[in-house]
């Protein structure tokens, strides 16, 4: 990991004002590359095939939901480029459809964030070291997202179907309201674990020194369990 770092920031000069951006996003994204795999992995495994097409229907209409809250940013908790922690009320929308359509709705995340980057590459059109940023940027935003986001949810839908939950929901009545709150309340628990492993790992990730670094993936890795 640390030879593709050097390799890759070799193409900067030492003043950049890039370098040490991209330095911390490399070391940011080699630090969440293989928990997210496993949840890209996960979700795969969860996702039913094919849709008809009334749950299709659902999922498109879901779909511009997303995109269309996505215009509501939300706003940075931490400074400096690497703690930007990007995200959009589209979520909330997502959610609503992993309700009435399963894990399969969980892509409508992932793929919105790829729709909003090809727009900006298209609108922006960055290139040189600000393009390598962005590259780097969008591979830390797509890891954030499968933990932040994904993560969440496919555990609560573990945990529903091992009480002996149907999911999706099949019905509206009094229970499934309760039930459905308290999924989202164990959702917002199990996202804001996750968040507080990632900022502590933006966070320590700054330092040079191998043992703070150490020390960091130690921490993120305990926050996982």
């Amino acid at each position: 990991m640390h030879r593709l770092i050097e390799r890759i920031l070799s193409n900067f000069p030492d003043d950049s004002s890039y370098r040490e951006q991209v330095y911390r996003l490399l070391r940011l994204n080699g630090a969440l590359f293989a928990p997210a795999v496993g949840v890209l992995v996960w979700l795969v495994v969860e996702t039913e095939r094919p849709l008809n097409k009334e749950r299709l229907l659902l999922f498109a209409m879901a779909f511009g939901l997303h995109l269309l809250f996505a215009w509501l940013d939300l706003s940075n908790v931490l400074d400096g480029a690497v703690a930007q922690a990007s995200g959009s009320h589209g979520r909330f929308a997502t959610w609503s459809a992993v309700l009435l359509l399963g894990p399969v709705a969980l892509w409508i995340d992932l793929v919105g964030l790829l729709v909003r980057q090809l727009v900006f590459w298209w609108r922006k059109r960055p290139a040189g070291a600000y393009a390598v940023r962005q590259y780097w940027l969008f591979g830390k935003q797509l890891q954030v997202t499968l933990l932040r986001d994904t993560l969440p949810s496919l555990s609560v839908i573990f945990l529903w179907r091992q009480w002996g939950g149907a999911f999706p929901l099949v019905s509206v009545s009094s229970a499934n309201l309760l039930s459905v709150a308290g999924m989202t309340l164990v959702r917002m628990g199990v996202a804001l674990l996750m968040l507080t492993a990632i900022f502590a790992m933006m966070r320590y990730g700054r330092s040079d020194s191998r043992v703070e670094t150490g020390r960091a993936y130690l921490k993120f890795g305990l926050a996982l369990l």
